[in-house]
Protein backbone atom coordinates (compact mmCIF):
# COMPACT_ATOMS: atom_id res chain seq x y z
CA UNK A 1 0.00 0.00 0.00
CA UNK A 2 0.81 3.74 -0.77
CA UNK A 3 -0.13 6.16 1.56
CA UNK A 4 0.31 9.75 0.81
CA UNK A 5 -1.10 12.98 2.61
CA UNK A 6 -0.77 16.38 1.07
CA UNK A 7 2.74 16.06 -1.12
CA UNK A 8 2.33 15.19 -4.63
CA UNK A 9 0.94 18.47 -5.45
CA UNK A 10 4.62 19.76 -4.18
CA UNK A 11 6.39 17.95 -6.83
CA UNK A 12 7.39 19.39 -9.88
CA UNK A 13 7.01 16.25 -11.69
CA UNK A 14 3.86 14.51 -10.38
CA UNK A 15 3.20 12.08 -13.75
CA UNK A 16 7.18 10.43 -12.38
CA UNK A 17 5.58 10.48 -8.37
CA UNK A 18 2.54 8.28 -10.17
CA UNK A 19 4.74 6.14 -12.43
CA UNK A 20 7.19 5.50 -8.85
CA UNK A 21 3.81 4.78 -7.05
CA UNK A 22 2.76 2.51 -9.69
CA UNK A 23 6.57 0.75 -9.51
CA UNK A 24 6.33 0.27 -5.73
CA UNK A 25 3.04 -1.79 -5.41
CA UNK A 26 2.58 -5.40 -5.57
CA UNK A 27 -0.22 -6.87 -7.58
CA UNK A 28 -3.19 -5.77 -6.21
CA UNK A 29 -1.54 -3.17 -3.63
CA UNK A 30 -3.74 -0.22 -3.50
CA UNK A 31 -2.85 3.77 -3.19
CA UNK A 32 -4.65 5.83 -0.63
CA UNK A 33 -3.95 9.73 -1.40
CA UNK A 34 -5.33 12.76 -0.05
CA UNK A 35 -4.14 15.45 -2.02
CA UNK A 36 -4.93 19.22 -3.20
CA UNK A 37 -6.87 19.26 -6.71
CA UNK A 38 -8.40 21.59 -8.79
CA UNK A 39 -11.83 21.91 -10.15
CA UNK A 40 -10.95 24.88 -12.76
CA UNK A 41 -7.64 26.03 -13.64
CA UNK A 42 -6.08 28.46 -11.55
CA UNK A 43 -5.32 32.31 -12.47
CA UNK A 44 -1.24 32.40 -13.23
CA UNK A 45 -1.18 35.60 -10.89
CA UNK A 46 -1.70 33.28 -8.31
CA UNK A 47 0.07 29.95 -9.15
CA UNK A 48 3.39 32.08 -9.21
CA UNK A 49 2.81 33.86 -5.66
CA UNK A 50 5.07 32.31 -3.45
CA UNK A 51 2.41 32.05 -0.86
CA UNK A 52 0.36 30.03 -2.90
CA UNK A 53 3.27 27.58 -3.52
CA UNK A 54 3.60 27.35 0.61
CA UNK A 55 0.38 26.90 1.16
CA UNK A 56 0.53 24.02 -1.37
CA UNK A 57 -2.11 25.49 -3.96
CA UNK A 58 0.15 26.54 -6.43
CA UNK A 59 0.85 22.74 -7.24
CA UNK A 60 -2.06 21.51 -7.31
CA UNK A 61 -3.07 20.04 -10.91
CA UNK A 62 -6.63 19.85 -12.16
CA UNK A 63 -8.94 16.58 -10.88
CA UNK A 64 -8.78 15.36 -14.10
CA UNK A 65 -5.01 15.49 -15.11
CA UNK A 66 -4.68 13.71 -11.60
CA UNK A 67 -6.77 10.85 -12.89
CA UNK A 68 -4.92 10.95 -16.22
CA UNK A 69 -1.65 10.52 -14.51
CA UNK A 70 -2.36 7.82 -12.51
CA UNK A 71 -3.68 5.76 -15.27
CA UNK A 72 -1.08 6.66 -17.34
CA UNK A 73 1.03 5.46 -14.52
CA UNK A 74 -0.90 1.75 -15.40
CA UNK A 75 -3.07 2.38 -11.69
CA UNK A 76 -6.15 0.54 -12.99
CA UNK A 77 -9.76 1.06 -10.94
CA UNK A 78 -8.90 4.82 -10.17
CA UNK A 79 -11.72 6.25 -7.69
CA UNK A 80 -11.38 10.18 -7.22
CA UNK A 81 -13.84 11.22 -4.56
CA UNK A 82 -14.31 15.14 -3.29
CA UNK A 83 -14.16 16.42 0.13
CA UNK A 84 -16.95 18.74 0.13
CA UNK A 85 -15.87 20.33 3.64
CA UNK A 86 -12.43 21.46 1.79
CA UNK A 87 -14.03 21.51 -1.87
CA UNK A 88 -14.09 26.08 -3.35
CA UNK A 89 -16.58 26.86 -4.99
Amino acid sequence: MVISNCVINLSPDKAQVWREIARVLRPGGRVAVSDLALLRPLPEAIREMVEALVGCVGGAVLVSETEEMARAAGLVEVVLTSNPVTSMP
